[in-house]
């Protein structure tokens, strides 16, 4: 069709109870729709406004939803794949069990939003706007999220694999049991986060800023964190084992019981950082700055077990 749909229309359309393809929505007004279960593909809903709309279980294929807005909308089950969507608005939207594939967009803004259960794959979504967000239980594989603004939202159990999060931004953000294994996170900022239980496994995270983080029982094992600052950080019982920390920063941070085993922290500075027991067994050192520190009170180098480890290495 190329006439603009009303919301008559489109919901006598719905009525029929059949795929919603090829619609022109573009600009239409559809505050409070009821959406639920419907399919649609190839629509064109650009600068539509579905606020307050129930848009349970539908599916959008390949429609055009820039500048579109969803605010406060209900939307579970819902599932999206080959959608444009810049600078599409869902502030203070509610997400549960739905599903994103192969979508691109720039600037999305999810401030506010509730989001639980969705999965995101080959996704695009240049400078997203998460701030004051609750996100849960979501697995996000491949995405490219660079940008990301999540200051002070709340994330619970989030696993991102392989993600592109370059320049993000986690300030103050609440993080429980979040795993960002292998993925990018090259000049992001979690300064002054609480995260509980993360994991930054074989992170690419040069110039990482974690300032004042609460960091405690952390994974950093065989990230790449040189230039990081963890400067006033809390970082107890956290484990950076074969990490890359050249020239990191640790100035006042609390590294109590943590495992440096065999990191590459040549002049890393640890400026008055509190070392108790920390384990820097077969670790590179070389230039380190102790200024302040407690260095004398980190677990003492095993030397038999370093040289055995350097004789195998040699078999």
């Amino acid at each position: 069709m190329s006439d603009l749909i009303s919301a008559e229309q489109l919901r006598s359309l719905i009525a029929k109870r059949q795929p919603l393809r090829d619609l022109l929505l573009s600009g239409g007004d559809y505050r409070g729709i009821d959406l639920s279960h419907c399919r649609f593909e190839r629509v064109d809903a650009r600068g539509a406004c579905f606020d307050d709309a129930r848009l349970g279980n539908t599916v959008w294929d390949a429609c055009r939803l820039e500048g579109a807005s969803f605010a406060r909308a209900s939307a579970i089950g819902m599932k999206l794949s080959d959608c444009a969507l810049d600078r599409t608005s869902f502030v203070g939207s509610q997400f549960n069990s739905g599903h994103w594939l192969r979508c691109a967009g720039d600037t999305l803004d999810f401030t506010g939003a509730r989001i639980q259960a969705v999965s995101m794959v080959q996704t695009r979504l240049r400078a997203p706007r998460l701030a004051n967000a609750t996100l849960a239980q979501c697995q996000w594989s491949d995405c490219s999220l660079e940008d990301l603004d999540g200051s002070s939202a709340h994330w619970q159990e989030m696993r991102l694999t392989g993600c592109q999060l370059a320049s993000a931004r986690l300030l103050r953000a609440t993080l429980e049991q979040c795993a960002f294994d292998e993925s990018t996170l090259t000049d992001a900022d979690f300064s002054g986060a609480t995260a509980i239980s993360i994991s930054l496994y074989r992170c690419k995270a040069q110039r990482l800023n974690c300032t004042d983080a609460r960091l405690d029982k952390g994974i950093f094992s065989e990230a790449l964190l040189s230039d990081a600052q963890f400067s006033g950080a809390r970082l107890e019982m956290a484990n950076f084992s074969g990490a890359d920390l050249s020239r990191a920063r640790f100035n006042g941070a609390v590294l109590e019981y943590a495992l440096l085993r065999k990191t590459n922290a040549g002049q890393a500075t640890f400026n008055s950082a509190r070392l108790l027991g920390a384990d820097f067994h077969a670790a590179q050192l070389e230039g380190c700055d102790w200024s302040n520190a407690n260095h004398d009170q980190i677990r003492p180098q095993d030397e038999d077990r370093l040289a055995a480890e350097r004789w195998q290495a040699t078999v």
